[in-house]
């Protein structure tokens, strides 16, 4: 997944599963509810204030990186082991501790491993990568979803990491991520008619109650698609029709770093090297701004306008 592979003795439901032995070296998984010891080291980044949020980086020894929640689970990240340790507390379960290891923990462990990683989702059209990206909230996962229901095979969902080739000016491609969309309860019933359409991703939880869309038959079958296009989502209660506007200079960099997973764990060197890679991309891939209503029943129309901008229709500015 990713670029990677995780080796597990618990089945890990979202990850596409193989049969046989991946090349490489495995990061090794062990979820439990066995607590880990208190962080120590440097702490490299604190983020939010509620539970739902809140999150500590801690950096114990160059190469690892320990990650608490503010709901009490954890997580220990360690690339010269190649090992995964994640925790839950009292009152949680395996559930709750997978939603963070397909996403902040994996993303962790990919930078660990040197790779470029953007929070966004892909679906692929005519043979190429389309992400979108945005901050929480944006959109990203019902776009995707509403994509993926018009025929779109599904890349990734929110991990992308990249894969650069040897050639600076050819595009980066996609590797193949997540089987699992996960999503809010009135865009599953925006999307399904019903709420309950969709499963739980925790069917234990009281209080949190995401679903996810199953694209596992969905799901691209090879490991690498080039990437064809990046689309910065603004959704906006005042714009009455989607429009797609070409970024230009520096913004097109500028929408990329802003949107890089887990950037914040860079060091001095790790930035100068996301800066290049990034740049990379922006200079060879297109970068376009989709704004689209703040409205459900306006889902089709986005994914026309997408779907036409990237197959060569003119581009708005």
């Amino acid at each position: 997944i990713c670029g990677t592979s995780l080796e597990s003795g618990a089945d890990l439901p979202g990850f596409p599963a193989e049969t046989s032995a991946t090349p490489g070296v495995a990061w090794r998984v062990a979820m439990a509810a066995t607590p880990l010891p208190p962080p120590c080291g440097e702490l490299v980044y604190t983020a939010g204030h509620e539970a739902a949020d809140a999150v500590e980086v801690w950096r114990p020894r160059p190469g690892a990186l320990h990650l608490v929640f503010g709901d009490g689970t954890a997580a220990l990240v360690d690339a010269d082991a190649r090992a995964i340790q994640v925790a839950w507390p009292a009152g949680q379960d395996f559930d709750d501790a997978l939603t963070y290891l397909v996403g902040p923990v994996l993303g962790a462990a990919l930078r660990l491993q040197g790779r470029e990683v953007l929070h966004a989702s892909c679906v692929e059209v005519d043979g190429r990568a389309v992400a979108v990206l945005g901050p929480a909230g944006a959109g990203k996962s019902t776009l995707t979803a509403a994509l993926i229901d018009a025929g779109m095979p599904l890349v990734t969902e929110d991990v992308c990491a990249l894969c650069f080739g040897d050639d600076d000016a050819a595009p980066p491609a996609v590797f193949r991520g997540g089987t699992r969309v996960k999503l809010w309860e009135d865009s599953a019933a925006a999307l399904r008619g019903a709420t309950d359409a969709l499963p739980r991703l925790v069917p234990s939880s009281k209080d949190w109650h995401k679903r996810f869309l199953d694209a596992a038959a969905r799901t691209v079958a090879r490991d690498l698609t080039p990437l064809g296009a990046v689309f910065v989502l603004d959704r906006r209660a005042d714009v009455v029709t989607p429009v797609v506007e070409e970024l230009v200079g520096p913004e097109r960099l500028l929408s990329l770093i802003a949107n890089a997973y887990a950037g914040s764990l860079l060091d001095a060197a790790g930035r100068a090297r996301q800066l290049e890679r990034l740049g990379a991309v922006a200079a060879a891939v297109p970068v376009r701004r989709l704004l689209f209503p703040d409205r459900f029943d306006a889902l089709p129309a986005t994914v026309a306008a997408l779907l036409a901008n990237v197959r060569g229709a003119k581009v708005a500015r």
